[in-house]
Formats: C-alpha cells, structure tokens, sequence
C-alpha cells in the first residue's frame, strides 16, 4: 500500500500565529509560552502548549535569530583538522562556546594558503555568524591589513 502522507517538503510549516489562534489567546501569550516568560494562568499556558504539541510547532530559528540581531553560532576557520594541534583548538573552542551559550561553525581552507584565508575573510556571512576565530598559526604572507574586517 502507498504512504499518503504528504511528503515532509510540500507541508506548510505551523507559524505562532496559528498557535494563538487555535489556541484563543494574543500572539504575545503564545509567545510568552514559547519563551517561558510572562505571567499567565496554569491552565492557559497548558492550552497554549497542548496546541504547540498538537499543530507540530517549532520555532522559526532563523527568524528568532534575525530579530535578536544574532545568530548564536561562531565560525572557527582552520587550515585543517589533520593537526593534533588545531583539533584540539576546535575542541576547546566548542567547550568554551557552550559556556557562552553560541554552537560552532567549523570551516577548513587550503592548508598554509594566505589566499583561502583571505577569500574566507572576505566572503564572510554575518547573517550565518555572529564572528569569526580565524587560525592563521600556518599561513604566510597575510598581511595586517588582510585582517581589517568589519566584524568581530
């Protein structure tokens, strides 16, 4: 027999305003059930949560991150991960990371080549992440001015 489901793709994903709506509460009280902030009853904020449960909702990650004007993640950029030395460094930068909350990003670019790392510097995409760790422990010929970007 045929799977009739639809297909993950063609469905429309559940937005917070159909939550309050079919949960017949303001778009702030749905909100402040998501965020778990606001003061409100037991009993609304169970309503509010069976609907989120019932509908399939999930938070819209990018546009959390678009309206807070972060995106939670760094970029670490390294040569690549073959050197006990620089595996280590992407450890502790993921360990220290977490404490503050953000995941990472981890990018590789042509081993000891100033031009994958300027190309990386250039091409960065702050609507991906918040700054970048760049490891330029192996490469030669990058100049100060190379590193003159305007993001952290």
């Amino acid at each position: 027999m045929a799977d009739t489901r639809p297909d993950k793709s063609d469905r429309k994903r559940v937005t917070l305003r159909e939550v309050a709506q079919e949960a017949g509460v303001s778009l702030k009280t749905a909100s402040n059930v998501i965020n778990h902030s606001g003061r409100m009853a037991d009993a609304t904020r169970e309503k509010v949560q069976d609907v989120i449960d019932r509908l399939g909702y999930r938070v819209n990650v990018s546009a959390r991150n678009l309206n807070r004007g972060k995106t939670g993640f760094i970029t670490l950029a390294v040569p690549s991960l073959t050197a006990p030395y620089l595996a280590e460094l992407a450890n502790r930068v993921i360990d220290a990371a977490r404490i503050y909350g953000y995941s990472v990003y981890i990018t590789t670019y042509a081993e000891g080549s100033a031009q994958g790392a300027r190309a990386l510097l250039r091409n960065f995409n702050a609507t991906v992440s918040d700054g970048m760790i760049l490891s330029i422990s192996e490469v030669e010929d990058l100049d100060p001015e190379d590193l003159d970007v305007d993001y952290p």
